[in-house]
Order: C-alpha cells, then structure tokens, then sequence
C-alpha cells in the first residue's frame, strides 16, 4: 500500500476550491489566501491544506481575525476503495450525533457536521479523502452548509 501511495498523484488543496469560486459563493467579500500547503508525504497520505479569509481587522476585539474563512483539507491514499472506506467509516460512526447530516448529491457517504461557527463537509474525489471547513460569524449553520455544499458540487 505504500508504494501505492507514493506513486500517487496528490491533489493540491487550492487547486479543489480556487479563490475564484470562493469568491463566487460569497459576493460582496474579498478573500484572500492564507495558506496554500502542497502535497507532503504524512504516514500513509499525502496531505494538503488551503486556508482563505476574509474581513480580517473587521472585528472590534480581535483584529487579526476573519469574519469569514474556508478550509480545504486533501489526503491522498492508496487508492479509491480506501478512500470511500475512510470515508464510509466516518459516515458511520457520525451518524448518530444530531449535528451530522447526510449529503447524498454530493457523494453517496459524504456528510456535514455542525459545529460553533463552523461546518464541515466530508466527501471523497477519486482516491483523495477531502475536507471543507466554512466558517461565517454571523450566519446560521444552514447557510453555512448550503455554502458549503456550493463549493463541494464543484469537485
């Protein structure tokens, strides 16, 4: 399996959900990129990570923080089964907790959760496991995830 992984052609993170198509989804917000991380080897993945924010000095008591950010997060494995069985299982062990929701449109084990401020999408795309993390100070978890959900259909 690791030699499966290494001959892998990783997916980068900004590459997924680019600065445009955030942007598209938040009319009216300037984003920027905070982080952009290409692929790295970690154990049995390669790992990528993509950071965009806006509104940062727009809040009174924390100057350096954004109103708004959204976090892709790209492992690449072995292969598709391992993916979707990665996947599968999160799904699964998730399922019961009220904050998680089912995304069939976007893939048949992806799935939202709800947190304090955030939500995060889990799906798959071919043989990489890909997380997106919407967070919004101001809007609803339902908006968050229909954001979110936006961003995903393009994948």
């Amino acid at each position: 399996e690791f030699e499966q992984v290494k001959a892998a052609t990783p997916l980068v993170a900004c590459d997924l959900i680019t600065l445009e198509e955030v942007s598209a989804v938040y009319p009216g917000l300037t984003f920027t990129v905070k982080q952009n991380s290409a692929p790295q080897m970690s154990g049995y993945a390669w790992d990528s990570r993509c950071e965009y924010e806006a509104g940062v000095g727009t809040i009174e008591f924390a100057k350096t923080q954004p109103t708004h950010s959204v976090q892709v997060f790209a492992t690449t494995v072995a292969n598709e089964a391992r993916a979707q069985e990665h996947l599968k299982s999160r799904a699964e062990s998730m399922a019961g907790e009220a904050a998680y929701k089912a995304q069939p449109e976007i893939g048949p084990s992806a799935y939202t959760v709800r947190g304090t401020g955030t939500v995060s999408l889990y799906t798959v795309k071919g043989q990489t496991e890909i997380q997106l993390l919407v967070s919004e100070l101001k809007s609803s978890n339902d908006e968050k995830i229909t954001k979110a959900l936006a961003l995903a259909k393009g994948l």
